[in-house]
C-alpha cells in the first residue's frame, strides 16, 4: 500500500524503512511473509510524528494569521453523496474561497463515514462532513443540513408495482432490507418497520446498487436517487413513519490548527446556504 502511494517499489520502501529504524535504533515493525505490524516502538514513533506534523501546522497556520492572509492547504474529507445535494453547493463554496484566498490550495477527497472523525483527528484532514454522530472532547461540529431519506424500492421487487392504496405499514413486514454495516439511525428505523436485514453496505452508492438488483429495500437520500440517470427505476415507499431527516455534520479539530481557513469554509458555506 505504501509503494503505491508513493510511487516507488516496495525493495526502496523496505530500504528506507530500514535506514529509519538505524538512524533511530529502534525496531519499528515487524515485516515479512506474516505480513506487516508496528512494534510498540513503532506506535510511540508513530503517533510522536503526528503531533510534530500537528505542530508544524500550527506554526503555519499562525504565520499565516500574522501575515493577514491564509496559505498552505486546507483539506476537506467528505461521504461520497453530497456533491448531488444542490442546498450545500460545496463548488460554489471553494470558488468563493479562492476569491479571498487564492495562495490556500483546497485538496477534497471522497472518504467512508466511519474513518472522517478519525482522520481529522490524525491530521489527514481540517474539516470532516459526515452523517457520523459522534462527540469527542478534541472536535467541534455543527450541523450544516438535514437530508432527508426515504425508504425505495426499485423495479423488480414486490412493492414497485403496488398501488398507493394498496401499500401499508403491513406491507412492509418480513421485506428484507439494505442495512448499513455499522449501527445507525436507518437499521433502527428499518428494523422498527418490521423489515429484516436482507444485505450489508458502507457507503449510499454502494446500497443504491443493491436496491436497483430488486431484491432488497433501501434508505436513500431523496437528493441522491433524484440525481440518477434511472431514477424512474426506483420507487420511495412514502407510507407512515418511513421517512427520515438525518443531520450532516461538520467536524473539526479545536484550537489554532487551520483555524482561519475553517473558519473562512463555515462562513462562506452558510452565506451559499442564506
Amino acid at each position: 500500500m505504501a509503494a503505491i502511494k508513493l510511487n516507488v517499489d516496495v525493495s526502496t520502501v523496505s530500504r528506507q524503512l530500514k535506514d529509519l529504524e538505524t538512524r533511530l535504533d529502534l525496531r519499528l515493525c515487524e515485516r515479512g511473509r506474516s505480513g506487516f505490524s508496528l512494534t510498540t516502538e513503532g506506535e510511540s514513533v508513530f503517533r510522536l510524528t503526528c503531533d510534530l506534523l500537528l505542530s508544524i501546522e500550527d506554526f503555519e497556520d499562525r504565520i499565516d494569521e500574522i501575515r493577514g492572509r491564509a496559505g498552505g492547504q486546507l483539506r476537506i474529507g467528505a461521504i461520497n453523496h453530497v456533491r448531488t445535494n444542490n442546498k450545500i453547493g460545496f463548488g460554489q463554496v471553494i470558488r468563493r474561497i479562492n476569491e479571498k484566498a487564492p495562495e490556500l490550495e483546497v485538496g477534497y477527497t471522497v472518504m467512508s463515514q466511519s474513518e472522517i472523525c478519525r482522520a481529522v483527528l490524525n491530521g489527514h484532514i481540517h474539516i470532516g462532513i459526515t452523517a457520523h454522530d459522534r462527540v469527542h472532547p478534541e472536535l467541534d461540529r455543527l450541523v450544516i443540513y438535514t437530508e432527508e431519506h426515504h425508504l425505495f424500492c426499485s423495479r423488480g421487487h414486490p412493492l414497485y408495482e403496488m398501488s398507493e392504496t394498496q401499500l401499508k405499514l403491513s406491507s412492509l413486514h418480513k421485506q428484507k432490507y439494505v442495512g448499513r454495516e455499522r449501527s445507525s439511525l436507518l437499521n433502527d428505523v428499518a428494523e422498527s418497520l418490521g423489515l429484516i436485514r436482507g444485505a450489508a453496505a458502507n457507503n449510499v452508492e454502494a446500497i443504491t446498487v443493491l436496491v436497483e438488483s430488486g431484491l432488497y429495500l433501501g434508505y436513500l437520500p431523496a437528493h441522491h436517487v433524484a440525481a440518477l440517470s434511472n431514477k424512474r427505476d426506483f420507487r420511495a415507499i412514502n407510507i407512515q413513519r418511513t421517512i427520515i431527516n438525518v443531520p450532516l455534520f461538520l467536524y473539526h479539530r479545536k484550537g489554532a490548527r487551520r483555524l482561519s481557513p475553517v473558519r473562512m469554509f463555515i462562513n462562506e458555506m452558510k452565506a451559499v446556504k442564506t
